[in-house]
């Protein structure tokens, strides 16, 4: 029996997750830190309280204290949910009839995406429930229905309430919804979003205490483009950083894809393995790049270029973070794969 080169894929995909299981969480750095605190403080049965950030992934995390496990347990929940970002990247190439395999296959060897599970990051559970209404959204365009679109806006809401950014999923909604002319859709949409994060938004004044920041960061005096700490909520905004800083925000969007690797050896005893490893996933990164590029160009996915078009939008508004473009992977995977196998 012949072993196709996209069942090795998997496979090693696969055992590149079962080995971050084995190895345990890498460096709780950044974020990372603050989201195991409010997990640990969820479990222990305290109020959330006021955090910069939206509270999905503490309260995913704190299910695993709750139970009495630990950072290993959650790094092997973390793989499980990589395995469910693959499966979900066959599912959308099907539906848009690209080659469901070939997709499945690619997305489980990127490598941000591979070892992504040993940190303690909100992507773990972003990144498929992006996968997830991105498929529910090409299911909407293509046979629509009321259900079928309030489908697609209630696991983007989900998916906001693990990253804020999310919302560029509504964006996406809208977009395919003027593309079909299709006023219901819109207004599901938009009604499906402001039920369901209006509560969370009117008690925290934003989706997040972090929502002023972001836009400072992104358009406030010294923006750069790049992300700048300890910058006040309550700075003057430019409008037009968004014209004039936009090449360097989407540079710095879509320019690397190394972020995992600053976190991913919990001891570095040595530079030249990590070095390695960040010349590796940028090769990668790129390749898969050209690639999407490509697949869009020959058989352009509409629903995709949505999603992704709407994330670059939110990235011009507030700042450009390699880390950012992990939910739109899958996404790039599945554009890439424009020829269906026979």
């Amino acid at each position: 029996m012949r072993f196709h080169w996209t069942r090795i894929c998997v496979i090693a995909g696969v055992a590149a997750r079962i080995a971050c299981v084995l190895a345990g969480p890498g460096a709780v750095r950044t974020d990372a830190i603050a989201y195991r605190a409010m997990a640990r403080s969820l479990a222990e049965g305290r109020a959330f309280g006021a955090s910069p950030w939206m509270p999905g992934w503490p309260v995913w995390m704190s299910l695993f204290f709750r139970a009495g496990l630990g950072e290993r347990a959650i790094v092997a929940g973390n793989a499980i949910l990589g395995v469910a970002t693959i499966v979900l990247a066959g599912a959308i190439a099907r539906e848009l009839g690209r080659d469901a395999r070939a997709a499945a296959a690619i997305t489980a060897i990127v490598p941000s995406l591979a070892t992504m599970p040993r940190l303690l990051v909100s992507e773990n559970l972003a990144v498929p429930l992006f996968a997830l209404a991105t498929l529910f959204l090409v299911r909407a365009s293509k046979r629509p229905s009321i259900e079928r679109w309030a489908a697609f806006a209630a696991c983007a809401v989900v998916a906001t309430y693990v990253r804020e950014a999310c919302i560029a999923l509504a964006f996406a909604g809208l977009m395919i919804a003027a593309v079909k002319r299709s006023a219901s859709a819109a207004l599901v949409t938009l009604g499906v979003f402001a039920i369901a994060l209006a509560p969370w938004a009117t008690a925290h004044h934003g989706l997040t205490a972090s929502d002023g920041s972001a836009l400072c960061i992104g358009l406030g005096d010294g923006a750069t483009g790049g992300y700048r700490a300890g910058v006040s909520a309550g700075c003057e905004l430019h409008l037009g950083k968004l014209v004039t800083l936009a090449p360097a925000k989407l540079a710095r969007l879509f320019a690397l894809d190394d972020w995992t690797c600053d976190d991913f050896f919990a001891r570095r005893p040595s530079p030249r393995p990590w070095a390695a490893m960040r010349v590796f996933c940028n090769i990668a990164w790129w390749t898969l790049l050209a690639a999407a590029v490509v697949g869009a160009v020959k058989k352009p996915p509409h629903a995709l270029l949505a999603a992704i078009g709407a994330v670059a939008v939110i990235t011009v508004v507030t700042f450009g973070v390699g880390r950012f473009h992990a939910p739109l992977v899958p996404l790039l995977t599945v554009s890439a794969c424009y020829r269906r196998r026979s």
